[in-house]
This record gives C-alpha cells, sequence and structure tokens, in this order.
C-alpha cells in the first residue's frame, strides 16, 4: 500500500544538491513562493511543491518508485526517471526524465505547464525570465477531453466550466459531432494524442453554437450520453464494433423467437453468499428457487439451461458465456439479499448500468464479491469499468428494463413483502451477456422474517411463478413487436 511520506530513503544516490531558485506562484488570488531547482540546465520543480500548489497532498510509493499528486480533480501518477507522466491514466510525455533530489521527486517546469494547461480549469503562464508560475481563470466553457480506449467500447469526455446545451449525431467514417450551444473553445485544449482512440478532431464554429467532431479509431455501434459533475462534464460512451468477427463474442441478433432461457443460481460451492440469522445459505435457496423456475419453464415449452444444477461453485464471467454459446433469448440470475440492517425488507430487480445511488452500489458489492473465490487475482473494478468491459451489453438495455419491471409486477401481485421497484448496478454477473439480463433480488436473507419464508416451499414457488409470468409477458411484448 503507499504510504505518505515526505522523505526517500531508498539507498539510491540522489544528484548532487545546487542552489535553489525561487519561483514566485500566483494562483486563486494568493502569492506564495517554491523553490525550484537546476538539473542539466533545466529548472525543475518538486512534486510536493506541486501538490501545494494545488492544496493537495502527495503519495509516494517507495517500493515502485511512483508518487501520485492530485492535480484539481485529476489524479496524477508519477514514475522515477520516466518522462511521462500519468493522468487518470492517460500518459503525456514531459520529455525531461522525472528526477530524483533532496529526497523528493523533480519534474521539469517548461514541459509540465503545457501538461498543466489541458486539465487545469485555469490558464497557467510559466515567466523564466521573471521567475513565475501564474494562474489565470480561463473564459472558456469547453476545457479539453480525454478518450480512454475499453473492451468493445470508447468513453469519450468532454470537461466543461458550466452545463451547456448540446446535440450529438454521427457520420460516415467514424466521426461522432457534438454541436455545443454558446461554447468557448481553445483548439489547443483539443489535440490528437498518440495512441489515443481518437485519431482526428475538427472544429465548426457556427453563429450560436461549435461544432466539434472526433474521429474514432473504431466503427461503432451506438452511443450514450449524460452530463456528470465532479468534474463538470459530458461523457459519451460509444459502443464499437467488434473487428474479430467471432459470433461468440458478438452481440446476438434479437429475433422473433423467445425461447432459450439461462436461469443462473447464484453463488454455490465454497461460495454461499450471504447467511441468514439462523444459518441459512443463499446459495441453497437461489438453486432451490433456480430448480422450480426450470420445472415451470420446461413445462411452458422454453428450452431452459442452468449455470449450475447442484452444489457447485461456477466463475461469474462463465455464467454469462455459457448464456452466450447457448444462443439464449434470455438471462436471469437469481440471488436472495442482505444488509446489516436487519429490519429491511422486499425484493428488487437490477439490470446492468452504472449505479445511481450507493444502495445499489452496496448490492452490487455484495454480489460480486463472489469474484474472491475464483482462482486468478481478479483486478478490482469500479461500477463504471462494469459497464465499459463490454459496452454492447447497451444494445439490450432497454430490454433489459422492460423484463426487470415485468418481474417486478408480476412478483408483486405474489408475495407478501414490499416491492422496492427496480434499479441498476454494475452486477458481474451480468457483463457480457449478449441478451437481456437481470439480477433478482427475492428477498432479505437477513432480515429474520424474510428468512423464514425463504425456508417455505410456497414462497419460494411464488417467486417462480411471478419470473415465469414475467418472461411470458416479455416473450408475447416482443415478438409481437418483431411482426
Amino acid at each position: 500500500m503507499p504510504k505518505k511520506i515526505f522523505l526517500l530513503f531508498w539507498g539510491l544516490a540522489l544528484i548532487g544538491l545546487g542552489n535553489a531558485e525561487p519561483v514566485q506562484v500566483e494562483k486563486d488570488g494568493q502569492v506564495f513562493t517554491i523553490e525550484a531547482e537546476r538539473i542539466e540546465g533545466i529548472l525543475h520543480i518538486s512534486a510536493s511543491d506541486l501538490a501545494r500548489i494545488f492544496g493537495s497532498e502527495i503519495y509516494f510509493n517507495s517500493i515502485t518508485k511512483k508518487a501520485v499528486v492530485k492535480i484539481e480533480n485529476h489524479s496524477a501518477k508519477l514514475s522515477l526517471f520516466s518522462p511521462f507522466i500519468e493522468i487518470d491514466q492517460t500518459p503525456y510525455n514531459l520529455t525531461y526524465p522525472v528526477q530524483l533530489k533532496n529526497g523528493d521527486f523533480y519534474l521539469a517546469i517548461v514541459t509540465l505547464v503545457p501538461v498543466l494547461e489541458l486539465i487545469c480549469t485555469q490558464r497557467v503562464f510559466w515567466d523564466e525570465g521573471q521567475m513565475s508560475l501564474r494562474f489565470e481563470k480561463k473564459e472558456l466553457n469547453l476545457l479539453g477531453y480525454q478518450a480512454t480506449e475499453k473492451s468493445n467500447g470508447i468513453l469519450l469526455e468532454i470537461f466543461l466550466t458550466e452545463k451547456l446545451q448540446y446535440e450529438i449525431y454521427t457520420s460516415e467514417n467514424r466521426w461522432i459531432n457534438i454541436n455545443f450551444f454558446s461554447a468557448k473553445v481553445n483548439e489547443a485544449d483539443f489535440p490528437v494524442l498518440k495512441n489515443s482512440p481518437v485519431t482526428e478532431i475538427k472544429f465548426y464554429p457556427l453563429e450560436i453554437s461549435t461544432q466539434l467532431s472526433f474521429r474514432l479509431s473504431k466503427t461503432f455501434v451506438n452511443y450514450r450520453d449524460e452530463i456528470l459533475t465532479d468534474p463538470l462534464r459530458l461523457q459519451i460512451s460509444i459502443s464499437t464494433s467488434n473487428s474479430n468477427g467471432n459470433p461468440k463474442n458478438s452481440p446476438k441478433n434479437f429475433d422473433n423467437l423467445v425461447d432459450v432461457i439461462v436461469i443462473d443460481a447464484g453463488h454455490g460451492g465454497q461460495d454461499y453468499g450471504a447467511i441468514g440469522p439462523t444459518g441459512l445459505a443463499e446459495k441453497d435457496v437461489t438453486l432451490d428457487m433456480a430448480l422450480r423456475l426450470e420445472k415451470l419453464l420446461s413445462k411452458a415449452g422454453f428450452k431452459v439451461i442452468l449455470t449450475r444444477k447442484d452444489d457447485t461453485f461456477i466463475p461469474l464471467a462463465e455464467r454469462t458465456q455459457i448464456a452466450n454459446s447457448n444462443g439464449a433469448d434470455l438471462f436471469i440470475s437469481i440471488h436472495a439479499n442482505s444488509s446489516k440492517k436487519r429490519n429491511i425488507s422486499g425484493f428488487e430487480t437490477y439490470f446492468l448500468d452504472q449505479a445511481k445511488n450507493d444502495e445499489a452500489r452496496a448490492v452490487a458489492a455484495l454480489e460480486n464479491s463472489s469474484l474472491r473465490f475464483e482462482k486468478e487475482n481478479q483486478e478490482e473494478l469500479s461500477d463504471l469499468d462494469f459497464i465499459l468491459l463490454d459496452l454492447v451489453q447497451n444494445q439490450f438495455l432497454k430490454e433489459s428494463s422492460d423484463l426487470a419491471y415485468m418481474i417486478q409486477e408480476n412478483m408483486g401481485r405474489k408475495l407478501p413483502i414490499p416491492n422496492r421497484g427496480v434499479d441498476q448496478a454494475g452486477f458481474f454477473v451480468l457483463n457480457k451477456a449478449y441478451m437481456p439480463a437481470v439480477l433478482v433480488e427475492t428477498a432479505f436473507i437477513s432480515n429474520k422474517s424474510e428468512e423464514k419464508l425463504l425456508k417455505s416451499s410456497s414462497f419460494k414457488q411464488k417467486i417462480a411463478e411471478g419470473v415465469l409470468n414475467s418472461i411470458l409477458d416479455f416473450k408475447e411484448k416482443y415478438e409481437a413487436l418483431a411482426k
């Protein structure tokens, strides 16, 4: 774990000490002085002083010889003796390598300032003759962009100083065009970076608006856009087409028939899931309900595939692979909810998308904790990462949402517990399911009364019937639309 330290004792030979040269910094109405060091004739400032300028802290890792500095809402990672600074996982070339001197990291001012210009909400001016570093408020309202390539997707973010009205449209040759009304932009803030998924950027100043056009490195299928805060930005999640032509990795064509259903009993094997007050294990409850639902669906004429038929542990990613490889039309993962607050009760259904509240994130974190039982160490992923691992899933966002609401409605008619509604979050088990997919939290096993219900055959049968009726409703609606 990184430790916050300000003196590094690594046994490395320090570059010889020189005479410090004062630099006057003007920022946010304050004037103060930092000390620069001249290394091989080039003025450098320390990472500690960089953190001081932005009123933040610096975190050093003496093992990896890296440091992290917070610059406004950005995270800047430095690697000793590397000529690159990584801002929010995007590398920028500093030309001169990061140096170690006086027990601190040092960066060349002349090449650091252009990088700061790209990410700061203020203009940055460096005058070596006057030895002054000045920050001034930008009059612009479009500050720059960041483009990150994900598996089967590109995340494009445009940073704003105020909320602007905008329109988006796509055009041939992989262009995505955003028309901002009342926009003020400096083209220098939108450079085309090396190894970026954006290969070309064009600007079209119009009478009442400015159009920014981004040409992408890959053909895209569709996109979603929304305004986010902290920092204020327009975020566009772009689903790109699959380049390898493997149908197993391509989105399933949603055809006329809804007849292959994959039912996933949550947890299993060494993964017990949540445990109730009297010891009831979630893995046993979910398997019971899955088997009941299998019987009902088979009787109704559906082809049913279970991800597990007994007390076996199945890795989360393999569960959706089972659905994809069998050409499933629907994927339904069954679970029992849990909370530290023992009085919370009710049932709810989720589909895959970015969580909108802490409660949904907590439920996803609980279910995603099954990753710890998998043989290979899984890197911890943020909620947004789950979504962007495969943006093609968004092709079935509406259908997944519709199915979730149908399940809530049908179960609400049968169950004697509160209907907590439909929500969304980054469930790993739903990721990369190329068909409508939902996760059903049937009841709170942590609630003593609902744990008792989950032991009841009649209660579990009602849940299975409610899901069956929802699948029948879904089939009727979408097959009618396809005619």
